[in-house]
């Protein structure tokens, strides 16, 4: 009876009875629906209804989130034979950099995850011209130039060589994406300035790290690249209309000296609005004096109004409540208090009571994340961007907001009791996708099938 229902009954049956909590966020691997596996075997007639959309979203190199071994040459042989004559239906595919070859059948692709090391491979998208994002680990020094016209979004993983990025070509992008686990001093490396300033259409960009572990500005990483003032990486940003700006404040202090740092503030009047997130992967209840004054000077020398902020945060321990609510009374204080000298007057910082609203949302516990990795393991059918009620602590991924308001001599931190926690889709497609880059970077050649 089943293969008498039209498609969009059959996909809001097969919607009904999945088991994730929340639709995946946008361009992330997404399990293929076990019901949608059996019921394509069932007839020639069902094969060909839900087909099309039990392969929308595909990967060539793993069934489960957490598998980071490519499929054997048997398999692969397989799995293309079973999606024979249904290749235009995928939008979102993931391939490893050992498939790139085979990538001109795909023609109907919007977003391709490419895992692996690229070394000197070339990623040839002319073919793909519905392709609007993209995502690999950035190769050292390409012999050749990376022409992704159509591109809307780029997330890049990349090493201690950006030479790359002087490469790259990227005339309609919208949003960057870019994690590093050595290169903390990014801001003011010149190859990552020189492509900011060909970005005039970027509207969000993200600059996380993958690494507990944090390199200095001189770090041998580093100093193997042209160094560029501060003031620099600001002009960039003036050039664009940024709507979003996620950076880890490692990031931050790594490349902003705001002990050292006496620029005129730009002016404010007549910029656009901004939306600010600080991520701390080990947050602790209280940041030094020197950091926060950091942080404060790296906002107000941002050429926008910011409207909002958010605190994405990791814990190693389980700390009090309102610890996250702590972190931005603190680091608002000097806007009240004058005790920090003249630099850093109320007037200095008069600019930030434009941010209305704070936000914060632990994205990382040591003790939840276990925990999600036991049950991944065991089997379970949930994913790393999920939660479950009953199963973890009820702050883990979820947001909670408070309206700030700056008195003459106070700051006052009300909550929004009436905010409902709005699953943050971007954040968690961006960390997915960096955590997958990450993970694949590993795999070595000697478990691939064209070896």
């Amino acid at each position: 009876m089943l293969d008498l229902l039209p498609p969009d009954i059959l996909q809001d049956i097969i919607t009904f009875t999945h088991s994730s909590t929340r639709l995946p966020p946008q361009y992330v691997f997404s399990p293929q629906n076990p019901l949608v596996s059996e019921l394509v075997s069932v007839s020639t007639l069902l094969r060909e209804k839900l087909l099309p959309i039990y392969i929308k979203n595909y990967s060539l190199i793993r069934r489960r989130e957490y598998e980071i071994k490519p499929p054997e040459r048997s398999l692969l042989r397989a799995m293309l034979l079973n999606i024979k004559g249904c290749e235009s239906f995928i939008r979102s595919l993931e391939i490893h950099t050992s498939q790139l070859s085979i990538l001109d059948m795909f023609r109907g692709v919007k977003s391709l995850n490419v895992f692996g090391l690229m070394n000197d491979k070339s990623i040839d998208i002319s073919h793909l011209r519905q392709l609007e994002h993209l995502s690999f680990l950035l190769p050292s020094s390409p012999s050749v130039d990376y022409n992704f016209f159509q591109i809307t979004r780029l997330d890049l993983f990349i090493g201690t060589d950006i030479h790359s990025l002087t490469h790259l070509q990227l005339p309609l992008l919208l949003e960057l994406n870019i994690t590093t686990t050595e290169l903390f001093s990014l801001l003011i490396l010149n190859p990552f300035v020189s492509l900011l300033k060909r970005l005039d259409k970027l509207e969000s960009m993200a600059l996380l790290r993958k690494s507990s572990r944090v390199q200095s500005r001189d770090s041998a990483a580093s100093i193997h690249h042209e160094h560029v003032d501060i003031e620099e990486f600001f002009d960039a940003l003036s050039g664009m209309k940024l709507k979003k700006l996620t950076i880890d404040s490692a990031i931050i202090r790594n490349s902003f000296d705001a002990m050292c740092f006496t620029t005129e503030l730009p002016g404010k009047s007549g910029v656009s609005n901004l939306e600010f997130e600080i991520v701390e992967l080990s947050f602790v209840s209280l940041s030094p004096i020197e950091q926060r004054l950091t942080t404060l000077e790296f906002l107000i020398s941002l050429p926008y109004t910011i409207t909002s902020m958010k605190l994405i945060y990791g814990v190693q321990i389980e700390l009090p409540y309102d610890t996250s609510w702590k972190f931005f009374a603190d680091l608002f204080h000097p806007l009240i208090n004058e005790e920090h000298g003249e630099n850093n007057s109320i007037d200095r910082y008069s600019s930030l009571k434009s941010i209305g609203a704070v936000y914060s949302m632990m994205a990382w516990s040591l003790t939840e994340d276990q925990q999600l990795e036991e049950y991944q393991y065991e089997g379970m059918d949930i994913l790393s961007y999920e939660t479950r009620p009953g199963l973890f602590n009820p702050t883990y991924k979820k947001t909670t907001k408070a309206n700030i308001k700056f008195g003459a001599n106070s700051i006052q931190l009300i909550k929004d009791f009436k905010y409902v926690d709005e699953y943050d889709s971007r954040f968690w497609s961006i960390e997915t996708i960096s955590k997958d880059l990450k993970n694949f970077s590993k795999v070595s050649r000697s478990i691939l099938w064209d070896q």
